[in-house]
């Protein structure tokens, strides 16, 4: 777990629309606030992916995911629950 300070910084960063770098179970992934325009406009770059191609979305929920997204499998909605 990061130390409260750590996060605080990283929230701060991202309401700016800035670019963070955090862990995963398996490699470290560079991130954006979801609803920043700027910040995905310095993702895109900064990875140089062109418009068409799409990011990775994390949420902590299968309620947040449906805020989302227009169409949840409902298989996808039962291993999601487990």
């Amino acid at each position: 777990m990061l130390p409260i300070d750590q996060i605080d910084k990283a929230v701060e960063i991202l309401e700016k629309d800035g670019i963070v770098l955090y862990p995963t179970d398996t490699v470290w992934g560079l991130g954006c606030k979801f609803d920043s325009v700027i910040g995905y406009e310095r993702l895109r770059n900064i990875k140089s992916r062109n418009a068409e191609e799409s990011f990775i979305l994390i949420v902590g929920n299968l309620d947040q995911l449906k805020k989302y997204v227009t169409y949840v499998h409902p298989r996808i909605e039962t291993l999601l629950h487990y």
